[in-house]
């Protein structure tokens, strides 16, 4: 279950390290900002088309990500929340 967890954590984090890349192949190869921010926003559905959007899907996913991660360390010890070096 915990494996299971990490897995569905590593997922959620590499929707944003994807669009990042997405993000910087695009802006080195065109010449203006300008010209990167409609190419970039010309992938995505025209519902989602926004940077707004798009940054808050990115944060969304990061935090689903560390609940995960989270969830996914050993529950047994009684500070969850501090790393295991610590406990």
């Amino acid at each position: 279950m915990k494996n299971l967890l990490f897995i569905f954590g590593q997922v959620f984090l590499c929707l944003p390290l994807i669009n990042l890349i997405l993000w910087f192949r695009i802006s080195s190869s065109q010449k203006s900002f300008e010209q990167s921010v409609s190419e970039y926003l010309q992938i995505y559905p025209t519902c989602i088309a926004n940077a707004f959007i798009i940054t808050t899907i990115n944060i969304l996913s990061s935090i689903i990500a560390s609940a995960f991660f989270i969830l996914s360390k050993n529950k047994s010890s009684n500070n969850f929340f501090l790393p295991h070096v610590l406990v």
